[in-house]
């Protein structure tokens, strides 16, 4: 099994535990499909993808209006030098992002190196992370992000919210250079996303509180 194909099974298996979570009323139809298999061999930085990491985030799930910090794993894939220069995230319209920071130490499996990180607003709600992979020849390189946020809400219906994603390559061999989720996102002023095969990643609503009655008995 390639390591592609296992981190998508890994997803899979979030994402139908997450659902299993948010309980019967979960809008499962809705759901993001399971992240497909690229065709062939890899190109630059095809399969690169993001997800929400709820082993390592402080916060799994979202409460709107509260004040919440999610992490989310960055994975990056080439095996023609290429390297990554920039990821974007965006979170729903109507939450905000006061901070990024970078969770542990990132690593590569073959030899790549990391620049310094670094993070600009381009919206209250839209992040650009400047954090350079140098990846070598064939490589896999793995960051985590943590985004302390201001939680909106879903759309009416809907267990959960989205936060897509778009990779911004150095170009260098052939395309893919700006893979992005399967939502087609592409930030303002960038490239056109030239991949879409993995689901943005999404954030569960946590379940409402239930408070049992007190019950007070003859001592």
């Amino acid at each position: 099994m390639t390591p592609i194909k296992l981190a998508r099974w890994i997803i899979l298996a979030v994402l139908l535990v997450c659902a299993l979570s948010l309980g019967p009323m979960a809008t499962l139809a809705a759901l993001p499909a399971a992240p497909a298999e690229p065709d062939g061999d890899l190109e630059s930085i095809s399969g690169s993808y993001v997800y929400l990491n709820t082993v390592i985030s402080p916060d799994d799930c979202f409460t709107r209006g509260a004040s919440q910090t999610f992490c989310f794993q960055g994975i990056s894939y080439t095996n023609d030098w290429d390297y990554v220069y920039y990821l974007w995230l965006r979170f729903p319209d109507d939450w905000t992002v006061q901070n990024v920071y970078l969770q542990g130490t990132p690593y590569c499996t073959n030899g790549g190196t990391f620049s310094a990180f670094s993070w600009w607003a381009a919206a209250p709600n839209e992040v650009r992370i400047s954090h350079t992979r140098y990846q070598s020849a064939t490589d896999s390189c793995t960051a985590y992000y943590c985004f302390e946020v201001t939680s909106g809400g879903p759309s009416p219906g809907v267990s959960y919210v989205t936060v897509p994603w778009y990779w911004h390559s150095s170009e260098y061999g052939s395309p893919p250079f700006y893979p992005c989720s399967s939502d087609g996102y592409t930030p303002v002023g960038e490239n056109p996303c030239d991949e879409s095969i993995t689901p943005p990643s999404f954030i569960g609503r946590c379940p409402p509180r239930i408070y049992l009655p007190a019950v007070f008995g003859n001592w």
